[in-house]
């Protein structure tokens, strides 16, 4: 019980929980929008997970600035990522630009995780296969409508920008 507690006080604070409810609140009952964050979301945390196991199978040897990949702190940081990452693409969707991920999600990542020694190639990873979960829950039509912000967010991260920045 304290842990969903928790939780929620997490996801309070790393989502853009109330900027996704605003805009989904103006849109009609029904829109495609709204199907796919209804089939999503209830699946967040499983996506979460299934991301997260695949990157510590891909990256069993890196170390993190709090530790392994593998460690519960580094782990519980990482299902936190992936289900922050899947938020900001369904307010991209729900606002239907890209805009909240430009000046929110990306200066945050560029700021924190070179000093947590989070390696590129493994947000790159993370992303992939979020795109590969999104394809293989929702139908194609769906899929395709959220195709273009996850290939946005996979352009912020490619080596040319971030090794740029960095």
């Amino acid at each position: 019980m304290l842990r969903q507690y928790f939780k929620a006080i997490d996801d309070h604070l790393y989502m853009p929980l109330q900027r996704a409810y605003d805009a989904a609140a103006t849109y009609v009952y029904g829109a495609s929008e709204l199907k796919i964050i209804q089939c999503l979301l209830p699946q967040s945390s499983a996506i979460a997970q299934r991301v997260v196991n695949q990157v510590l199978c891909a990256f069993p040897n890196h170390q993190c600035y709090s530790g392994p990949l593998n460690s519960s702190d580094v782990r519980s940081s990482s299902l936190r990522d992936a289900e922050m990452f899947q938020t900001y693409i369904w307010v991209c969707l729900l606002e239907n630009n890209v805009s909240i991920v430009q000046q929110e999600l990306f200066p945050l990542c560029i700021m924190l995780y070179p000093t947590f020694n989070v390696q590129w190639q493994i947000v790159r990873y993370m992303l992939t296969l979020l795109e590969r979960e999104f394809a293989n829950l929702l139908p194609p039509d769906e899929f395709a409508q959220c195709a273009s912000y996850l290939n946005a967010l996979k352009s912020m991260f490619s080596p040319d920008v971030v090794d740029a920045i960095a």
